[in-house]
C-alpha cells in the first residue's frame, strides 16, 4: 500500500512538472505570436482610416486577441500547478496566487474584448471608444494583475523547494516593480511604449522557471525536502 502511494505521488508530481512547464512554453509561445501578428493602428489616424485598418487586418487582430487569451490561459495553468505541486491550495499565498491568475485572465479576457470592439464600424468613432477601452484596461494589468500574480506566488515558492529561492526571490520583484509601473501608469492616459515593453520581462521568468522545474537535480532536491516532511 505504501509503494502504491509513493507511486501515485510521483506520477502526480511528474504530471504536474512536466504538464506545467509544458503549458508554460505554450503559453509563451501563444502570447509571442500574438503581440508580433496584432499591431496596433497607427497614430493619429481618421475614423475612416481606422475603419480600414481593422477591415484589413481583422484576420490577425482576432486570431492575435484569440492566442492572447490562450496563451495567458496556459501561463496560469503553470501558475497553478506550482500552487497543487507545493499543497498550498488550501494556505493563503496558494490562495492568492488563485485569485491573481484569475484576475489575469479576466484583465486579458478585458482588453481582447476591447480589440473585437474596435473593428466596429457603426457608428463610424465606436472604433476610438474601443481603443481607449484598451487603454484602460492596459492599466489594470501593472495596477493588480501582475503584482496579485508574482507578489503570493513568491511566497509558494519560498516555503518550499519545488524551484530554487532566486525565483521566489524575482518573483517578489517583479511584484514590486509592476506595482510601481501601475502607479506611474496613473499619470498616464495611454501606456508608453517603454512600459509596455516592459511587460515581457515577466516572459523571461516564466521560461526560467518552466525548464527548471523538471530538471532532475530540482525534482531530486525537492524529493529530498518531502522527505524531511
Amino acid at each position: 500500500m505504501f509503494c502504491m502511494k509513493k507511486m501515485i505521488l510521483s506520477d502526480r508530481d511528474a504530471v504536474l512538472r512536466y504538464g506545467g512547464a509544458l503549458s508554460a512554453f505554450l503559453g509563451v509561445i501563444l502570447l509571442g505570436i500574438s503581440f508580433g501578428i496584432n499591431p496596433g493602428p497607427p497614430d493619429h489616424v481618421t475614423a475612416t482610416q481606422l475603419v480600414a485598418f481593422g477591415q484589413n487586418n481583422f484576420g490577425s487582430i482576432m486570431w492575435g486577441g484569440w492566442l492572447q487569451v490562450i496563451g495567458s490561459l496556459f501561463i496560469v495553468i503553470f501558475a497553478m500547478s506550482l500552487v497543487v505541486l507545493t499543497n498550498k491550495t488550501t494556505e493563503l499565498s496558494g490562495l492568492l496566487t488563485i485569485v491573481g491568475g484569475t484576475l489575469l485572465l479576466v484583465v486579458n479576457a478585458i482588453e481582447v474584448t476591447g480589440y473585437m470592439a474596435a473593428l466596429s464600424s457603426n457608428p463610424l468613432d465606436s472604433g476610438f471608444i474601443a481603443l481607449d477601452f484598451i487603454h484602460s484596461a492596459q492599466h489594470l494589468y501593472y495596477i493588480l494583475a501582475a503584482p496579485s500574480v508574482f507578489g503570493p506566488l513568491g511566497f509558494v515558492i519560498i516555503e518550499t523547494h519545488v524551484l530554487p529561492r532566486i525565483f521566489s526571490y524575482t518573483s517578489f520583484l517583479l511584484a514590486l516593480l509592476f506595482a510601481l509601473a501601475g502607479i506611474y501608469s496613473l499619470t498616464l492616459v495611454v501606456l508608453s511604449a517603454p512600459l509596455l515593453i516592459f511587460a515581457s520581462v515577466q516572459i523571461i521568468w516564466w521560461l526560467a522557471a518552466a525548464v527548471v522545474v523538471v530538471l532532475p537535480a530540482q525534482r531530486a532536491r525537492a524529493h529530498s525536502w518531502d522527505k524531511k516532511f
